[in-house]
């Protein structure tokens, strides 16, 4: 219901639609879906008004968001604050002949916008790593620079905005009583409650029109996300923080200098670890400088010694045939030149 000042500034405001809208056949999706009527003209309408309303309602958003914002610049302290702005779910608007409200699976409902600005922030950017609401707790506590009185399930976002390229390649956990659902960069894999399926390639099929779960050819990979999907079920703390089980193997020739170790001559870098069989490719750098790409095991580079004098890190970013990406870290000096 918006406030009567905004009532009918959107009301010319087409209706965004897109190929899921009033899906035609969903003989591929559970029973739930399935049970829904085509959505005639007289619905489609008033979508479209709930829709136009939605709209008129934010504008109250906006106007208390700005008033939030001219207190805390009047007071001072909005260089001090971290703002999270973002929404426990989005809303269906007549996709997969869903009319309204939320709670499913699919991205009308479970992506929404999340902006993020406060202290150690850079403004202005766009970040395109996967995070969720478990992440808003531990964000809030390195802001705060508390201590959680328990262990958290999330990881805090400030090093993920500061650091483009730098990805956990974990998954995301979706759960109601009604099903529970992987969700990684690219496929969702759903079980449902009543024993029914589905999985999606949300780079071929960003719609989810086309549920792959009973495809020969996905068997392997459902597999796959079914046995992460179980594990998610259960973790907890640290558990839900794991991404794939790789890490970086470092070998250099050691030297010493104001008695810490560094290293006397190029730096040997090789992705390893349990899930090596699951890599497509990685990028090596040191510090700041691209060494090299890998695109066939083994994935390995030869960094430069005068690559680290600025920084003291080696870096590879392993992408995975499942679409995930881990940043793999290591510290490691440069011996000064004599």
């Amino acid at each position: 219901m918006p406030a009567p000042r905004h009532r009918n500034r959107f009301a010319a405001e087409p209706l965004p639609v897109t190929r899921a809208f009033n899906e035609t056949d969903v003989s591929d999706k559970p029973r739930g879906i399935r049970n829904r009527a085509v959505i005639g003209p007289g619905r489609v309408a008033a979508i479209t008004e709930e829709y136009r309303q939605r709209l008129e309602s934010l504008l109250a958003v906006d106007e208390g968001i700005a008033e939030i914002l001219a207190a805390l610049r009047a007071t001072g302290e909005l260089d001090n604050t971290l703002i999270v702005f973002t929404a426990d779910n989005g809303f269906f608007h007549g996709e997969h002949r869903v009319q309204t409200g939320k709670v499913l699976h699919y991205e009308p409902s479970t992506r929404v916008p999340l902006i993020l600005r406060g202290p150690g922030l850079p403004r202005g950017a766009v970040r395109s790593q996967l995070v969720a609401n478990i992440d808003l707790a531990p964000t809030i506590v390195a802001a705060a620079r508390a201590t959680a009185g328990r262990a958290m399930d999330g990881r805090p976002l400030q090093p993920f905005a500061r650091d483009e390229p730098l990805f956990s390649a974990r998954d995301i956990l979706l759960e109601t009583t009604g099903y529970t659902a992987l969700r990684s960069p690219l496929f969702v894999y759903v079980e449902h409650s009543t024993n029914e399926q589905e999985l999606y390639d949300l780079s071929a099929d960003p719609n989810q029109l086309t549920s792959l779960h009973a495809s020969a050819g996905h068997a392997p990979l459902k597999a796959e996300l079914a046995a992460r999907l179980a594990k998610l079920r259960a973790c907890a703390g640290g558990t839900c923080r794991k991404g794939a089980s790789l890490g970086l193997r470092v070998r250099y020739r050691r030297g010493h200098s104001k008695g810490r170790v560094c290293a006397r001559g190029p730096v040997s870098v090789a992705v390893v670890g349990l899930d090596i069989g699951r890599v497509s490719g990685a990028l090596f750098y040191g510090g700041n400088r691209r060494v090299q790409v890998d695109r066939r095991p083994p994935f390995r580079a030869l960094v430069p010694r005068t690559f680290l004098r600025t920084t003291s890190r080696v870096r590879a970013i392993a992408s995975l045939k499942d679409s995930r990406v881990a940043t793999l870290d290591w510290r490691v000096r440069s011996c000064p030149a004599k």
